[in-house]
């Protein structure tokens, strides 16, 4: 419970209160709108746009069972971003990167914005498996056991679910101590 407290001061600390600060200091009477002009100032902007369109594809497929490749999602936002930035551009809202000629600048645009966003998810996610994923695993795989006769040097008895013994097998635990890996 308290890594998912770290968690939540971390999504607060870094992810609301800046975009809280920002609407307080660029124009207080203005409330939080839908604002194209600003996904086509910064490509950071659209990457957040895409990174919440791809979530929203991740989530659809994880529902439908159906498992794709990293790099099917990194295709995923590279292209949503450059179709953003396209649709952007012809819609007047700018998203143009540099001084390059028209097709190269909203390209490059909308490459930022893709990549920016799968890194910004990958970084976070990265994050969030620090905090939430346990400090040490180990798994135990039961070996096919074979019944011996009770007193086989070796062997410690086999009980059943009422406690009589049915016979001898092998302990599962090693006899050499070994170091568990976290």
């Amino acid at each position: 419970m308290n890594r998912i407290g770290v968690l939540v001061g971390f999504l607060v600390a870094f992810c609301f209160l800046p975009v809280a600060l920002a609407q307080v200091v660029s124009d207080p009477t203005l409330p939080p709108s839908f604002d194209p002009h600003a996904w086509g100032a910064s490509p950071f902007t659209l990457a957040a746009v895409v990174l919440f369109a791809t979530a929203s594809l991740k989530r659809a497929a994880d529902r439908a069972n159906r498992i794709l490749s990293v790099w099917v999602w990194w295709a995923i936002s590279l292209v949503l971003g450059i179709i953003g930035a396209l649709a952007l551009n012809l819609l007047g809202y700018g998203a143009v990167l540099g001084t390059l000629s028209y097709p190269w600048a909203v390209l490059l645009f909308g490459l930022v914005a893709g990549i920016s966003a799968s890194g910004f998810r990958d970084l976070a996610k990265t994050i969030a498996d620090w905090f939430l994923r346990p400090s040490a695993t180990i798994t135990v795989t039961a070996a096919p056991q074979v019944l011996h006769p009770l007193g086989t040097p070796g062997t410690e008895p086999l009980h059943d679910t009422e406690g009589v013994i049915i016979g001898a097998v092998k302990p599962l635990t090693s006899t050499i101590p070994q170091q568990v890996k976290p």
